[in-house]
Order: structure tokens, then C-alpha cells, then sequence
């Protein structure tokens, strides 16, 4: 275990120098991550996890956008409700036997894994673990090097489908009303747009005294 977590922390270390090597290369970047992505589609077809995880952030907005993903995205944004962990745990094993190494997950102060990350190529994929509450939906990010947590608040999500990249996913039904409850314009490319700041749907910024935990196994992702 200590050997797994530790050669977790150091692919982490390396995802964030490729990540700067790759914006040095946007297009073979956007195509890397178009590939990798296709091909997480296809490994989560017929999973337990089919048809109850939907595209999120920064892959939605490129497809409502551009109908592609993003330029200068290094990440694919995904998320699944909690009630669906179950579906997630039985298709991990999937996911890993094509190439996404489990590499972290982030727990929240209140205990609770609210994203993992998987990583392939140097790429981060990320599954964002949401929460049903009294006003719709509850999500968390994070902001680490200020030890920082960030909890977000949206409308209730009713998904359908949508095509990218040659294959259908889902996405919430009304895509236009999710996009401006958490980016505003969102249709208006802005280069210094930083979520820690300039997400619209956060309701709550404070210390995060939860942890990042490494390479997690079984019965760890719950």
C-alpha cells in the first residue's frame, strides 16, 4: 500500500510537469485527449457504469461552445451522482485494464470522496462525485496549494444525450442554463478565467481540512 501511494504521488508530480510540456504542444494535446477520451467511452460501454455518468466543466462547455473540447484543456471533466458509487467501484477495474491509473481522490472536510482522478498519457480525467440537496445540486472542488475547499450549488440536473467525438454521452438536458449557473457568459472566451475565483455557482470558500488520498483500492472508494 505505502509503495502504491507512493508511486502515486509521484506519477502526480510528473502529470504536473507533461502538463506544462503539453502547452507547449495545444493540437497534439487536444488530440491526445480527444483519443484517451474516446477511448474511456468505450471501455465504460456495457460497464455498471454505463449510461449513468454524464460530461461536465470544461467538456460540456467545449461541445456547447465549439461542438469539440477545448484548445487548451489538459483535463476531461466528468461527474457522477453518489447514489452511482457502487456502478463507479465495479468499473474501475475496467477503466484501469485500458490505461487510467486511479491516481487520488479528494476528500472533503466532511469526510467524503467528492472527485477521483484518473490519469492517462499525463491526462487527468475526472469523475466529480454530486450530491442531491434541499436547492438542487452540491458539488466541491478544491484549491491545494492554499488548502482550500470550495463547495458549488446548481439547479437540479435532468439529463439526455448528446454526440462527441463520434460517440453519445450524456449531459444535463437543458446544457444553456447549467453552463450560465456555474460560468455566467459562457459563450465569451475569457483567458484568465480561474474557477477559484470566477465560478459563479460557489457558494462557499474556507479552509479544507480534508485530505487528498492516494491510489485508492476497494473498499477505500465509497
Amino acid at each position: 500500500m505505502v509503495l502504491r501511494r507512493a508511486t502515486a504521488m509521484v506519477q502526480h508530480v510528473l502529470e504536473r510537469v507533461h502538463r506544462q510540456l503539453w502547452r507547449l504542444r495545444p493540437h497534439g494535446r487536444r488530440r491526445t485527449l480527444e483519443r484517451d477520451l474516446v477511448l474511456l467511452h468505450d471501455a465504460l460501454e456495457g460497464s455498471p457504469l454505463a449510461g449513468r455518468y454524464w460530461v461536465w466543466g470544461g467538456v460540456l462547455l467545449g461541445w456547447a461552445r465549439y461542438g469539440r473540447l477545448l484548445e487548451n484543456d489538459t483535463d476531461a471533466d466528468l461527474a457522477i451522482a453518489r447514489s452511482e458509487l457502487d456502478s463507479f467501484r465495479e468499473s474501475v477495474g475496467l477503466l484501469e485494464a485500458a490505461g487510467f491509473r486511479l491516481n487520488r481522490a479528494f476528500v472533503n472536510n466532511a469526510g467524503e470522496i467528492t472527485e477521483y482522478v484518473f490519469l492517462r498519457n499525463y491526462l487527468k480525467f475526472e469523475f466529480f462525485v454530486v450530491d442531491d440537496v434541499a436547492d438542487g445540486v452540491g458539488y466541491w472542488l478544491y484549491y491545494p496549494p492554499q488548502k482550500m475547499e470550495l463547495i458549488g450549488r446548481i439547479p437540479p440536473i435532468r439529463l439526455s444525450s448528446m454526440r462527441l467525438l463520434d460517440r453519445t454521452w450524456l449531459k444535463p438536458a437543458d446544457h444553456e442554463s447549467h453552463l450560465t449557473s456555474v460560468y455566467g457568459d459562457w459563450r465569451t472566451p475569457r483567458d484568465d478565467y480561474w474557477y477559484v475565483r470566477d465560478e459563479k455557482s460557489i457558494v462557499s470558500r474556507h479552509a479544507w481540512t480534508g485530505r487528498l488520498l492516494w491510489a485508492p483500492r476497494g473498499a477505500e472508494i465509497r
